[in-house]
């Protein structure tokens, strides 16, 4: 794998690629401390712009910004009490009270440090798990690889939301969305109702476009004319409910669920008013508050630096959070959100002084930025090794992958190391360039955070039909692109996660065409799939999971009625 090291390594260190990993890395921290842009939209209405340049610079561009967006929402986070994304949440429970008693430069060096080292970690870990992967995974037929899809949609849609069967239906739509177009086994078109330009299917950039951006503006703009047309406070009420059991129950009136995982134990909630941070596994609740007010508190004294003795003190828990980080984003579907929520209550049922956290937790603000920034060393693993996405963003990558002509999977290491190195050391930059942003700009870029919607909005959705467009200068992709921003909006109002849906969107075509691959070399068999071991291992785990989902939730079912009055 390490060949073309030399000329990886002239290739990063040009110009023109530091240029793209320092754009990146600010337009990922700028979009990330927004609240309501994700680093998702700021990556599809990049990609585009990728298209003259050649596949390791665009790569570099685009992991930048991916670890620009996960990186920026700590700075709003702490200082403003508005997570500038999902994965940013945990932080504010504590980022923000420590800035309320006059500690704010103290939670941004640790929530600074935190994501470096975190990062670091998920790079260290992307570096010595890619190539091995890559090499057991070169014994994978295509009845493996029909096999590990499989296991990957069924621990998307087992994780990805509060109910099993919202999942499991946003996975069926997403793959009913890739079958327009040519049948991979035969070549013959379907479903394209006449329609000569579904003859390719839909294209994957105009719907991530519209899932992405155009649901996010449109959202913006409902929004905005409700609470009187300026977007610039964020009102949360985000609840942690944590049981070793995974029995995870919301109380009515407490708000909907953003994220849960019954299998890892822990549930986020939302709803207007306030935040709270609670524990089951506490007697009497422990319910922590923090104030709604929106208030700007920045002690410019400080110094942002993460001391040496910050590492002894936190090293356990920035190791500990950095692997759970790691290894949540090495699981496909779950992502950052998860990761920090995970690592923040493994860090408080470790911590010899619980009572802290929410209240202003030096350990929570390192267990939540370590573990957010850990999912993407750990989400690219899967992603260069075996071809399959880990987030959505990994699924936005992967289309840049083959746009630009290369193919994830295990033959890219042998094919295009190139590629493989670039973007390992794309990572590796992108961490230090964030890092020295943040360490640099942390206190001046809360003034973005205020950047009135009007301004931003038309934008964004100028970049959205230019982005499509250009795909292939054609008008079907912008109508695509608005119909699936409408479609989106609608889809997650109905409360269905878009993330199993743009998986199963993805990893349909790839599961069809090898199973298609694999039918022809068995003359239509289908036993081969139970009877090879890698195969029937992996069904047996997709059964496994599928099982004790379905198990907890019928449990969690029978333990809440058993309990009513």
């Amino acid at each position: 794998m390490f060949t073309d090291l030399g000329t990886a390594a002239e290739l990063l260190f040009s110009p023109t690629s530091l240029m793209l990993v320092a754009i990146g890395s600010f337009l990922g921290i700028i979009v990330g401390a927004i609240p309501g842009l994700t680093g998702a939209m700021l990556i599809a209405l990049a990609l585009p712009l990728t298209f003259s340049m050649g596949g390791e610079l665009a790569l570099v561009l685009l992991v930048s910004m991916y670890v620009g967006s996960v990186s920026g929402g700590l700075v709003t986070a702490t200082l403003l009490r508005m997570p500038g994304t999902p994965a940013s949440i945990m932080t504010t429970l504590d980022g923000y009270p420590m800035a309320q008693q006059g500690k704010s430069g103290r939670a941004l060096a640790l929530g600074i440090g935190a994501s470096f080292v975190g990062g670091m970690i998920s790079w260290g870990f992307l570096v010595c798990l890619a190539e091995p992967m890559a090499i057991w995974s070169l014994s994978f037929g295509p009845f493996e690889f029909t096999a590990l899809v499989l296991v990957a949609m069924v621990l998307i849609m087992s994780v990805s939301g509060r109910s099993l069967s919202l999942g499991v239906l946003a996975g069926a739509i997403g793959v009913l969305i890739a079958m327009p177009g040519s049948s991979p086994a035969t070549g013959v078109s379907r479903w394209t109702l006449g329609l000569h330009e579904l003859d390719d299917g839909f294209k994957l950039l105009p719907v991530l476009i519209g899932l992405f951006a155009v649901n996010q503006v449109i959202r913006q703009l409902l929004c905005s004319g409700n609470e009187g047309g300026v977007d610039s406070k964020l009102s949360l009420n985000r609840r942690i409910l944590h049981s070793p059991s995974g029995r995870v129950e919301p109380k009515r009136g407490e708000g909907r669920v953003l994220e849960s995982s019954p299998r890892l134990g822990s549930t986020l909630l939302e709803k207007e008013g306030e935040v709270k941070l609670h524990d089951l596994n506490d007697e009497g609740g422990n319910v922590s508050h923090a104030s709604a007010e929106s208030t700007s508190v920045i002690d410019s004294g400080d110094a942002l630096l993460f001391h040496r003795r910050d590492l002894r003190t936190h090293g356990p828990n920035l190791l500990r959070s950095s692997l759970i980080g790691t290894w949540i984003g090495i699981l496909p579907g779950i992502g950052a959100n998860i990761g920090s929520v995970i690592a923040y209550a493994a860090a408080k049922k470790s911590s010899k002084h619980p009572e802290q956290f929410g209240h202003g937790s030096e350990e929570g603000v390192v267990a939540s930025e370590s573990a957010n920034n850990a999912t993407i060393g750990g989400a690219l693993i899967p992603l260069v090794s075996m071809g399959i996405p880990g987030s959505v963003i990994d699924a936005i990558l992967l289309g840049a992958f083959v746009i630009h002509g290369l193919q994830p999977g295990p033959m890219l290491m042998q094919q295009n190391p190139l590629a493989v190195q670039t973007i390992m050391g794309a990572l590796l930059l992108a961490n230090v360039f964030t890092l020295l942003f943040l360490l640099v700009g942390a206190r001046s870029m809360v003034r973005v955070a205020s950047i009135p919607r009007y301004v931003l909005l038309p934008v964004v959705m100028i970049f959205c039909v230019i982005g499509s467009f250009a795909l292939a200068n054609r008008m079907f992709d912008v109508w695509v692109m608005l119909g699936f921003g409408v479609a989106g909006y609608l889809l997650e109002r109905a409360r269905i996660p878009l993330a199993p849906l743009v998986i199963g969107f993805v990893l349909a075509p790839i599961g069809e065409e090898h199973l298609s691959a694999g039918l022809m070399q068995s003359g239509g068999s289908w036993l081969p799939l139970i009877q090879r071991p890698i195969s029937m291992t992996l069904c047996v785990v997709a059964a496994a999971i599928f099982s004790w989902t379905l198990w907890q939730r019928f449990h969690r079912n029978d333990s809440t009625h058993s309990n009513a009055p």
